[in-house]
């Protein structure tokens, strides 16, 4: 049984076939949705991708912090318990940049 070709490389080939063989061929609106598809199955893309190495890191940075899920950090952080922890907010940055690069990463800066 073949695994090829696997779920992110139908994504990629549907983007890419959308964007470069369908989209030039139409006007206004529809080419703008057309575009606006191949976008997004490149975001999902990069989601997917990236999914199990962003969820191992976050998991590490919550049990760093002595938190057990995003419902207890999000109470810790109610209660004040990380008011001014550099930890934390470098934690939370990291985790803004890598959801940034999913959506436009042509346009990282850091």
């Amino acid at each position: 049984m073949s695994d090829r070709p696997d779920a992110l490389e139908l994504l990629e080939e549907a983007r890419r076939l959308l964007q470069r063989d369908l989209a030039p061929a139409l006007k206004g609106t529809q080419r703008f949705q057309a575009l606006m598809i191949a976008n997004a199955l490149g975001i999902a893309g990069r989601e997917l991708a990236a999914a199990d190495d962003r969820g191992k890191r976050w998991a590490a940075d919550l049990e760093s912090l002595g938190v057990e899920g995003e419902k207890e950090l999000v109470a810790a952080i109610r209660e004040g318990r990380f008011a001014g922890d550099e930890t934390l907010h470098s934690m939370l940055l990291r985790d803004a940049d890598a959801r940034a690069e999913m959506v436009s990463p042509e346009k990282k800066d850091r």
